[in-house]
């Protein structure tokens, strides 16, 4: 029969009863129209479905935390009792349910804002319990089309397990040669003679900032004790600071005024006492002393350190790592108790730093001024809200600015903003891996000739109360306007750590031949104290994360080098046993969104999280 002669479809169908005999009464059914299109539409979509899972996208579940707090793995919500601030901690050893496991069940967690430590109880708080990691789609497509770039966040398969797959952020490229020094990540030669910083782009450098103080969120408790606000000012009169509940606000009049009048950010933070404790083997660690910090809180004192301080260095603190696992231990006699500890200590001083306020310029004729800090070196930038012009500069000889074409400049160039009077921005300036960026309500600013170059050996600097410098390493001014500022917030970046097999930098034992030991209470020590870092010891200390001579890792040709964003608590490239690298056919392809985050406890039980679904950068 040729195919002018052929039966229509309806004939065929209509057939089947009679051919099939006693199944025809099933395949009348399947010969109804609307039950036909239905299951047709199921098989197309299931068919679909498998095309995109195989060959376009598909759906992973982040089951770890070395991508967070940015990339969620199985975390535990909370919300701060006393400053009211929401923030994740990390639960990933309760990913295994066993009863061995169980021992490392999450026990406390420490707000990263006024200190408060809570005791975790998820029987009988809902809030407390642990929630699976964030649901992510990849994109298994798009490196068919272009290569992969640095800083992409990617999924492989683990090439020491093949049946693993692992989310990690591309630092390391094929071909390349890399160090990772003072928290930055350096391109070399073979020898390490000649080495260049690595720059992130502007969408991921926002992306991978970390917060460190947030005015929208204080305790009432402390602030009626007295505690000191974080922002204060040398200049008396000019600013004037209103707690209003759990947020502070702040008013400035330097309309009269002929200089620049700051608001400077002193790094002081309540915090739990270190305590030495006894290891089985021996060994002597420090701990938190959880009871001594209940009792701190309680007693509504504000410590005389924390009174006269000049401030503290700026550390890589993650509040994601900041738990307290349940551990057994047995003393001398075989008793078992347990052991609070937490494995978040701020160890090294990060300088790239990021400031942002949001704020209103009411009246005058004047600039706004965001400051920031690094090693001695002032960075500032200045918006006439008049104009809206974003004007820069430095005050360090050692600082040098080049433009696109590698050439030396004066300075960066001058940006347009949106920034005008009686308007409400929020403008964040930020200075990280050599460079400068701005962002005026979330859209990044271009500048040409923001990249610079500076010797790597930088130590923090202090003068004096009235010239802090690192002490209080982040400011906002105003000249000649009345200015109302309704939050700030301080933020940091990424502190790659660089030691294999360590997790850290900053070693028992430092230097060669030295016997000299920097545990957590040394490192504390140091950091709270602006008049010792010019000593020997504290140049000894920040030199220990200085990582000169040959490079760390090098890359084959087709091969790529991961890290985590959460680089503490990341088990990336750095630490694998044996190569350091995975090649390209173990790549899956770039995550491109959190289509599905863990739903909430509030205001009911499974409540879905949509404010958490975003593309990923």
């Amino acid at each position: 029969m040729n195919k002018s002669e052929r039966a229509p479809k309806t004939q065929i169908v209509a057939m089947i009863p009679e051919v099939f005999g006693g199944v025809g009464p099933v395949f009348s059914f399947l010969a109804d129209r609307g039950v036909r299109e239905t299951i047709e539409s199921i098989v197309v979509a299931v068919l679909l479905a498998l095309l995109f899972r195989g060959f376009e996208g598909e759906a992973f579940m982040i089951p770890t935390g070395s991508m967070g707090p940015g990339l969620l793995g199985h975390n535990i919500d909370h919300w701060c009792e006393k400053c009211g601030i929401e923030y994740q901690t990390g639960a990933s050893y309760e990913n295994n349910l066993t009863p061995e496991a169980q021992k490392n069940r999450v026990t406390r967690t420490y707000c990263p804002i006024c200190g408060t430590c809570t005791i975790l109880t998820p029987g009988k708080e809902p809030d407390h319990r642990s929630n699976q990691g964030d649901r992510i789609l990849v994109n298994k497509y798009i490196y068919d089309f272009r290569e992969p770039e640095r800083f992409d966040v990617i999924v492989f398969k683990n090439p020491n397990n093949g049946k693993q797959n692992l989310i990690k952020r591309l630092v390391g490229l094929p071909g390349e040669n890399l160090t990772i020094s003072r928290g930055d990540i350096y391109v070399t030669d073979e020898t390490g003679g000649s080495r260049e910083i690595v720059r992130k782009p502007p969408d991921k450098q926002l992306a991978m900032l970390q917060l460190v103080d947030d005015t929208g969120y204080r305790a009432k408790q402390m602030v009626d004790a007295g505690w000191p606000e974080k922002w204060g000012t040398l200049d008396r009169g000019e600013w004037k600071i209103d707690r209003q509940s759990n947020k502070t606000v702040f008013s400035g009049d330097a309309t009269s005024s002929e200089k620049t009048v700051w608001l400077r950010y002193r790094n002081v933070r309540p915090e739990a006492n270190l305590v030495q404790d006894l290891m089985p083997d021996g060994k002597v660690v420090w701990k938190r002393n959880v009871e001594d910090w209940s009792n701190y809180i309680a007693s509504l004192k504000v410590p005389k350190s924390i009174e006269k301080s000049n401030g503290w260095l700026i550390g890589d603190y993650y509040c994601y790592n900041d738990y307290t696992l349940e551990q057994s231990m047995y003393d001398s006699r075989g008793n078992e108790r347990k052991i609070p500890e937490s494995p978040s200590p701020a160890n090294h001083w990060v300088g790239d730093l990021a400031v942002e306020a949001t704020f209103v310029a009411e009246s005058g004729s004047g600039s706004v001024v965001l400051m920031l800090v690094e090693g001695g070196a002032t960075f500032l930038c200045s918006i006439d809200p008049q104009t809206g012009n974003a004007t820069f500069s430095c005050d360090s000889p050692d600082v040098s600015f080049t433009g696109a074409d590698g050439q030396p400049m004066k300075g960066p160039s001058s940006a347009e903003t949106v920034v005008r009077i009686g308007s409400r921005n929020t403008v964040a300036f930020c200075n990280a891996d050599n460079r400068l960026f701005l962002w005026v309500n979330g859209r990044h600013i271009e500048i040409q000739g923001a990249d610079y170059d500076r010797p790597e050996k930088i130590y923090p600097q202090f003068k004096s109360p009235a010239d802090p410098l690192d002490a209080q390493p982040v400011g906002l001014g105003i000249s000649g306007l009345k200015v109302s500022v309704s939050r700030l917030r301080v933020l940091r970046d990424v502190y790659y750590v660089s030691q294999r097999g360590e997790n850290r930098d900053i070693q028992n034992e430092t230097g060669a031949g030295d016997s000299r030991r920097f545990n957590s209470q040394d490192i504390q020590a140091i950091h709270k104290d602006p008049e010792s870092w010019k000593s020997e010891l504290a140049r000894e200390l920040f030199d220990a994360s200085f990582r000169p001579g040959p490079p760390m890792f090098m890359i084959p040709e087709g091969n790529y080098f991961p890290m985590g964003d959460n680089s503490p608590e990341s088990k990336d490239a750095r630490i694998w046993e044996g190569p350091n690298y995975f090649s390209r056919d173990l790549l899956i392809g770039r995550a491109m969104l959190v289509y599905w985050p863990h739903s909430r406890n509030r205001p009911v039980p499974f409540t879905p999280n949509f404010s958490q679904m975003r593309p990923i950068k």
